[in-house]
Formats: structure tokens, sequence, C-alpha cells
């Protein structure tokens, strides 16, 4: 998908993907990927309903940023980002946080 000048990479974080915030995050991510912005979905859930796997089907193909429901996520670090370019000091915090999980 092209990207334009003014076009957003917004990913969605969530629980289990069941009930009305599920539906709010898929129309969501339908919403800003029909606007021109690349998305992505983070959930937690090792299983899915039928329902809630189909629908994740569907929208997969749309997300440039892509699926992810299986595994963990792990957070390593959080922060504003008020530039085009993440500063170097979050970047450190965020590599040594790696770093002490992964030793």
């Amino acid at each position: 998908m092209p990207r334009s000048s003014g076009s957003l990479k917004v990913l969605h974080v969530l629980r289990t993907p069941v009930g009305g915030l599920f539906r709010h995050v898929v129309d969501l991510a339908r919403g800003q990927v029909a606007r021109g912005h690349q998305g992505g979905l983070i959930t937690d859930a090792q299983t899915l309903s039928e329902r809630a796997d189909a629908i994740l089907c569907t929208l997969t193909p749309s997300l440039a940023l892509g699926l992810t429901n299986k595994g963990r996520l792990v957070v390593l670090h959080g922060f504003i980002k008020k530039t085009k370019k993440a500063p170097a000091d979050e970047m450190e915090i965020a590599r040594k946080r790696k770093d002490e999980l992964t030793s």
C-alpha cells in the first residue's frame, strides 16, 4: 500500500479479542486503513472464537503492520515521540531493558 505524506502508523494493542472493545478496534482499524494509514493489531489471546478468528482473517491482509495474536508481548519502554526520529536516550533505555530481559 503506498503511504501518503500525512499517513500514520497505528498499532492497536489489546487483551483477548472479544466483545465490544474488539468490535470497536476492528472498526477503528478498518477506518484508519481506508484513510490511508498503516495499521497493525496485537492481542494476547492464544485461542480465538471462530467468529473472532474469521474477522481477523479478513482484516489481516489490509494491516500493513501485521497481526500478532500468539506468544507474548513485552513492552520495553514507552514515550511520546515528538519528532520524526526517536530520541537516542529513549532508544538506549529500550535496548538496555531488552538486554536485561534476554540475558
